[in-house]
């Protein structure tokens, strides 16, 4: 198709670790920083395109193809790659924030920066692996003037560095093969860790089932901090359908309740990223879920 982004599908992670535990335990050639963006594929002026753009790997239910997203992000859509570069694919996130609901909202004022993780496509159309990706990539510093907002993946060698790089804006790392075609045996190491809060309120659904249903989306979760006020620590979602329908049927019941989650990290304002239902802490009063922040210096 004229004028179009090429369509590609660009592939996932086949493992997955806890990190920092499991990281190491199969051995990499390099580890990727992993942050909290959005996916997207950035693809300079491909088939003769006036501009370039942004896809990512949700179909469109009107069109059937992968969702483009270049006009939300301008800056990207219009920088002028040199003309040699026209058709390269490149495979990274979009970023504008420690979490990804933080650059759903940087997009729509062009806060964001494009971390990119390797070249799948290039100009003459050929897929790269990842050593050859990595090297095109490299190369891009010879090119001439970069967009501020444009950057390579943090990549380290050895598992001591990678660790000590992951702090409150990375949520883990992706272990990767340099000998096998691009994609294929990487491993997520996602951190994870679990925390005991109390049910403050809850959040309506987004859901169209779930309003019709009348069920709530997530609970809103507190613990308490050192002088006995309560703070705000986040939501958490992650139920199964019958636990969703048993706490809509009779939220007030549920109201002070302790309850476990699961989270990748917390981050500095307390509250945790991606927090997930695990279970019900019926041996725990609320006043024993207790946030203490770490005091700097």
């Amino acid at each position: 198709m004229k004028n179009s982004a090429y369509q590609i599908d660009p592939p996932g992670c086949s493992g997955k670790g806890v990190f920092p535990n499991d990281v190491g335990s199969k051995k990499h050639d390099v580890y990727d920083l992993k942050l909290d963006g959005i996916r997207y594929l950035y693809q300079i002026r491909p088939n003769g395109s006036s501009h370039n753009f942004l896809t990512s790997r949700h179909v469109s239910v009107k069109t059937g193809r992968f969702v483009e997203k270049q006009d939300v992000e301008t800056k990207m859509r219009d920088w002028k790659w040199p003309k040699h570069l026209h058709g390269l694919v490149f495979d990274g996130e979009v970023c504008g924030g420690s979490l990804s609901s933080d650059t759903q909202h940087a997009m729509t004022s062009g806060d964001t920066k494009y971390v990119c993780w390797g070249v799948i496509r290039d100009a003459n159309g050929f897929g790269l692996t990842e050593r050859a990706s990595w090297g095109m990539l490299e190369e891009l510093n010879e090119v001439g003037e970069m967009p501020s907002w444009f950057s390579l993946v943090p990549r380290f060698e050895t598992v001591a560095a990678a660790i000590k790089r992951v702090g409150d804006d990375g949520e883990g790392l992706i272990g990767k093969m340099l000998e096998v075609p691009y994609g294929e045996k990487w491993t997520k190491y996602k951190r994870v860790e679990t925390h005991d809060c109390f049910v403050t309120g809850f959040l309506p659904s987004k859901s169209a089932i779930y309003q019709a249903k009348g069920w709530i989306g997530a609970i809103c979760l507190g613990q308490y901090d050192a002088d006995g006020a309560i703070t705000d620590v986040g939501t958490c979602d992650g139920f199964t359908q019958a636990e969703r329908a048993r706490i809509s049927a009779h939220p007030k019941k549920f109201l002070n309740q302790c309850v476990e989650i699961k989270c990748q990290q917390r981050l500095a304002s307390g509250k945790f990223r991606h927090g997930k239902f695990l279970r019900w802490r019926h041996d725990k009063n609320p006043n024993q879920c207790v946030f203490l922040p770490e005091k700097n210096g």
